[in-house]
């Protein structure tokens, strides 16, 4: 147990010369703690640097500099101090109430909180003992209802078997969660091990490297390690397994070809795991999810009216959102691992996930919808009461235990391909040449599944459906269209070319109805390295026979007019009937003729965009600059006449030539064409003819 001693060497050595001089001189700490005398909750506040505060540590193990640094790492993307950020203003708050409350302030926002043992004097020994003593300490996280939940699951019909299977090439052996050791499997061994879902949030200080890899095998791994990392090994031993998988550690990560091998096997890796632990609500592998499970922090005080230093220990509070209005403060939950493109396929290849959003634990398998597992308090009882689960349909991805029973069909299939495409391409990826690469796996499993080629994001069977993908109104700076990126990743006829949050939803009529269709001659994807069957693309070329004529009917170049959709105040971009999209000027191929040029050029120049075709939508701000004018052509792959309420309608993409190329083209826009829309007088005669998109 730690004293409590009141001889100020031993408790001022607790913290750094700094914070000796500053926050935790007597004055200082006098101002932190004046609420305990009157109303006054403005605490103290000083002002240093990330360096000081980094030196501190490294130097004189300050306590308090590690808890505001591990502060900073808890904050949101949105109130985390950039690198240019050198200085940080920090304000102490301690309130003496029902209970002794210190709170921590960084930059103005309120970012931790304590409670207080130790302070004043008259604290029982019995009490800081109970805080002391982790091991009868009660988590949030209730590790013996995860373990049934997962007996459970082997129970569960769709659901795959809970079984020993190979182990990833490395994983890491937590039977000594203090200890622990990069154990290299050569893939020969079978037993149950966990992986780890989290955000890395920014380059990584602990990491396997080919110049640190032996001693990580031959002598364990560097500790302390990131918190987040810290706290799954601890997770997983918990849990009763040995091993655990996380990337940082497990990819030598100055390796490319060690990366390239265990890419193409993340699948695998994540859909054969005995568990996946995702951690929610961190934002960066410093932050850590397990805080109510870590040794107590120990840092000086002064005794009320005296100079004598004493100790007093701090217990993490985990915010709670408590129900109703008005006396109860709202707590926001974040979810920043929903917002990472990589992590997208570590939540949906795993049969079984612990989802870790402290206060709240859930668990995940794909008979059951999420369920509520977290260690209730009093709080929790009073006013949620139990969850249970129920049914839900979520194993088309998995082989249940019963092998009779038939697999998803296709359409199932393909209609969880598109809301999952609608969810990553939401998502961010740091990397640009990552964007196919970080849905690898999860594009392995639905090829099996469908039995069908994976070019370049799309797929071979429904190649003409797939390339009718629309981006979603342009989200970038003052609503403007976001460039298309400079360095190829992906060929213009793929998603992947763009970064764009895809509108997939589908209007109008459907493929049967079509009287028309581009015909697919072939595609030839060269992929950056062979061993990523789904990863990353250095060259792709699509050939179709399909009709194609100059946007504007004597062959002239042109620019477009914007037209925005509507605004409000809850959702920035609606969509209206006229959508977010460009329109060409008067004398373009896909109106009707004009009774005379005269009234053709009247309405281009009156402003009166009603007259003009409709359903334009440019994949970025290639061909929206309005100077200089450029050479369009369309490219119809699918039309139809008089079908429902529709009409006439035409299906296809806007196209650019490539220059000092034949007949080859880029996409920059796709083309919805119908209601109100009438057949073009060109269409019927044009001739079919070869052409090539890159």
């Amino acid at each position: 147990m730690t004293s409590t001693s009141s001889d100020p060497g031993d408790s001022l050595s607790l913290v750094c010369a700094a914070c000796r001089e500053g926050p935790f001189s007597y004055d200082g700490f006098r101002k932190a703690v004046a609420s305990w005398h009157s109303n006054n909750t403005t605490g103290y506040d000083y002002t240093t640097t990330w360096q000081n505060i980094s030196d501190s540590i490294t130097k004189e193990d300050c306590r308090w500099c590690t808890i505001v640094r591990r502060t900073r790492d808890e904050l949101p993307a949105e109130n985390f101090p950039g690198p240019t950020a050198e200085s940080v203003e920090v304000k102490i708050q301690i309130t003496i109430g029902a209970r002794k409350v210190l709170a921590i302030f960084l930059n103005g926002e309120k970012a931790m909180e304590y409670w207080i043992y130790g302070y004043p004097d008259d604290v029982s020994m019995s009490e800081i003992g109970r805080v002391l003593d982790t091991s009868k300490k009660q988590s949030y996280v209730d590790y013996e209802k995860a373990i049934q939940c997962v007996k459970a699951c082997d129970d569960h019909e769709h659901c795959p078997a809970v079984e020993e299977t190979y182990l990833p090439t490395r994983v890491i052996d937590c039977s000594d969660p203090s200890k622990p050791r990069l154990f290299e499997t050569h893939r020969q061994i079978q037993a149950h091990y966990c992986t780890l879902s989290y955000v890395w949030g920014g380059e990584q200080h602990q990491k396997t490297t080919t110049a640190n890899i032996d001693t990580y095998v031959r002598e364990g791994i560097n500790v302390p390690l990131p918190q987040t990392i810290a706290d799954a090994i601890l997770a997983t031993n918990k849990l009763g397994c040995r091993y655990l998988w996380v990337d940082a550690l497990c990819i030598i990560q100055d390796s490319v070809e060690d990366k390239v091998k265990e890419l193409a096997d993340m699948a695998h890796i994540y859909r054969d795991a005995y568990i996946t632990l995702s951690v929610l609500s961190s934002f960066r592998a410093d932050h850590g999810f397990l805080p109510d499970e870590r040794e107590p922090d120990v840092v000086a005080f002064y005794t009320n009216g005296s100079s004598s230093a004493g100790r007093m220990l701090l217990e993490y509070v985990i915010p709670r959102p408590l129900p109703g209005r008005g006396k109860y403060e709202t707590v926001v939950l974040h979810r920043p691992l929903d917002k990472r493109g990589w992590c997208l396929q570590e939540s949906i290849l795993p049969a079984r996930r612990l989802i870790f959003q402290p206060p709240f634990l859930y668990y995940k398998c794909p008979s059951f919808t999420q369920l509520n597992i977290s260690r209730p308090t009093q709080l929790d009882r009073m006013f949620y009461g139990q969850q249970t689960a129920y049914p839900v349909d979520d194993h088309i991805l998995f082989q249940g235990k019963d092998s009779a029973n038939p697999p998803a069909d296709e359409g199932t299939v393909r209609e969880r391909w598109r809301k999952l495409l609608l969810d990553y391409t939401e998502r961010s990826i740091t990397v640009p040449y990552d964007k196919l690469v970080a849905l690898a796996g999860v594009a392995q499993i639905f090829g099996s599944l469908s039995k069908d080629a994976y070019v370049a994001g799309l797929w071979k069977k429904t190649l003409i459906s797939d390339l009718l993908w629309t981006i979603w109104p342009p989200m970038g700076p003052d609503a403007a269209s976001l460039p298309r990126p400079v360095d190829y990743r992906a060929p213009s006829w793929s998603w992947a070319s763009v970064d764009a949050k895809l509108d997939l939803h589908t209007f109008g009529a459907p493929p049967s109805a079509a009287t028309y269709e581009a015909e697919v001659l072939g595609v030839d994807v060269a992929l950056k390295n062979e061993t990523l069957q789904f990863g990353e693309v250095a060259d792709a070329k699509l050939f179709l026979k399909a009709k194609i004529h100059p946007l504007m009917r004597d062959g002239s170049k042109c620019v477009f007019t914007e037209i925005k959709g509507a605004r409000s105040e809850g959702n920035p971009f609606v969509r209206t009937e006229f959508n977010w999209e460009w329109k060409p000027p008067g004398g373009n191929c896909l109106e009707p003729v004009a009774p005379n040029p005269t009234d053709s050029q009247t309405d281009s120049d009156d402003g009166d965009d009603d007259d003009r075709v409709s359903g334009i939508v440019f994949d970025s701000a290639e061909g929206t600059a309005p100077d200089p004018p450029l050479d369009f052509f369309v490219v119809i792959l699918r039309a139809g006449r008089q079908w429902r309420n529709v009409g006439d309608w035409m299906h296809g993409l806007l196209l650019l030539p490539v220059e000092g190329e034949a007949e080859q083209y880029r996409r920059v826009a796709k083309l919805n064409l119908q209601y109100d829309f009438q057949w073009p007088d060109w269409f019927d005669s044009a001739p079919l003819k070869t052409l090539t998109l890159v």
